[in-house]
């Protein structure tokens, strides 16, 4: 296959339709609403902090052509364990937001009679039974064309809004005082900025999936570092857009946020039917129902197809054919999907009370759980795995460095207000 620009891209646009999801869509949403454009500031420093820990991942399965998981397990057993504790909680989180707003959307669009946990449990069997019969390569297909046309359509509004909106109407900042709530809000913001921390370990399966595939081109650590780089920074630029787009739309007109997943999906979708025209109102919808569903599939696969990896490792059996082991995966898969579904039927009849309070609880989660899979990232990416000369230089290093003692700060301090509260 002849190496063109497309054919370099796919990892790297599953992860924007990823990062696309709650923390663009939501929370960057509700920040702009919230506190102005002070909030692009914090957009832009977040994703840089963490930009180290997600290169790692991307470069190490390009030049392994393993996934980083395969790295933890060469440190040893405990790594796994500490992984697939941290794994769970936020694959099960994650998927819990992704259904809650994909189905607000659906029940507003369609103008549905029925619970909105009910409406996500049915996603979520849904998307099970897609990816059974699936997996990578749908996925990849799907990405690339929603995460394109979802961008483009963003780009559109957001030059339209800043276009008619007089910028003296609304104060451009808002007065952040760091008490409780606005600190509780920012490190929920941050925590899945760009996504959520376990998008790292994610990244590198694409990756190793993409190299591993023997009907396409060689894929390099330089296509690799091509193909990151443009979705990183896609999903950072539309972060700044939805920013602007709550400020512009949603406090320019005075409105406040809703507390429900259905009233704030009615705000989301007048993001762009103020700015373009009502008439966009069904195309913008099903756009945006089919980004928000492509990071629920996401996020649904990588549950079972990590933690089949984890228990390889840890559980070593007997050898079997191909064929067998293949059989075998299978079942585990499906028997793993199954149990992320009643995971998140337990999230939703159990801990959601406020569609808000619930977003910034498990957003913020993210948020403490980053400095531990950096930490792991930053080790095998140093470790002998990687030749001296395709190890990353120390710019890069002391970056990851201080990332991780940031963020390792602010957990602190996010979890003694939480107890003191």
């Amino acid at each position: 296959m002849k190496n063109t620009l497309l054919s370099k891209l796919g990892p790297g646009l599953i992860f924007a339709a990823v990062a696309v999801g709650t923390s663009h869509v939501v929370q960057s949403t509700r920040a702009g609403a919230t506190f102005g454009l002070s909030m692009i500031l914090l957009v832009v420093l977040v994703c840089l902090a963490k930009y180290p820990t997600y290169l790692f991942c991307s470069r190490y399965a390009a030049i392994t052509g393993q996934t980083v998981l395969d790295g933890y397990a060469k440190r040893g057993k405990w790594f796994l364990y500490i992984f697939q504790i941290v794994f769970t909680i936020e694959m099960t989180v994650a998927s819990s937001a992704s259904a809650l707003v994909t189905s607000g959307i659906v029940i507003n669009l369609f103008n549905l009679d029925i619970a909105i946990n009910t409406l996500s449990m049915i996603l979520m069997f849904f998307t099970i039974i897609i990816l059974v019969l699936g997996k990578y390569n749908l996925l990849e297909l799907l990405c690339r064309v929603l995460v394109i046309g979802f961008a483009i359509t963003t780009l559109i509004a957001t030059t339209l809004a800043l276009t008619g909106f007089e910028l003296g109407s609304i104060q451009p900042v808002a007065e952040l005082t760091l008490d409780r709530p606005t600190t509780a809000f920012l490190v929920s913001l941050s925590g899945w900025m760009p996504t959520g921390i376990m998008g790292t370990v994610m990244l590198s399966i694409w990756v190793q999936a993409r190299k591993a595939s023997t009907s396409r081109a060689v894929f390099t650590k330089e296509d690799a570092d091509f193909d990151f780089h443009v979705g990183y920074f896609s999903s950072m630029l539309l972060a700044i857009c939805f920013v602007i787009l709550g400020y512009v739309v949603i406090l320019g007109q005075g409105d406040n946020i809703a507390n429900d997943s259905v009233g704030f999906s009615v705000q989301i979708i007048s993001l762009f039917t103020e700015t373009i025209g009502n008439w966009v109102f069904i195309l913008i919808s099903a756009t945006i129902i089919a980004v928000m569903y492509s990071t629920l599939l996401a996020l649904v696969d990588a549950f079972p197809r990590l933690t089949v990896d984890v228990l390889d490792n840890l559980l070593p059996g007997e050898k079997h054919s191909e064929q067998a082991q293949q059989k075998k995966d299978q079942q585990i898969y499906i028997a793993l999907c199954a149990l992320l579904f009643v995971l998140v039927g337990a999230v939703f009849y159990l801990f959601m009370s406020s569609f808000t309070q619930f977003i910034d609880l498990i957003t913020a989660i993210g948020f403490i759980l980053t400095p531990i899979i950096a930490v792991f990232n930053h080790m095998i990416i140093f470790s002998k795995d990687i030749p001296l000369a395709d190890q990353p230089g120390p710019v890069l290093k002391y970056w990851s460095y201080g990332m991780i003692a940031i963020f390792t700060l602010i957990t602190f301090i996010w979890i003694y207000f939480r107890i003191s509260a």
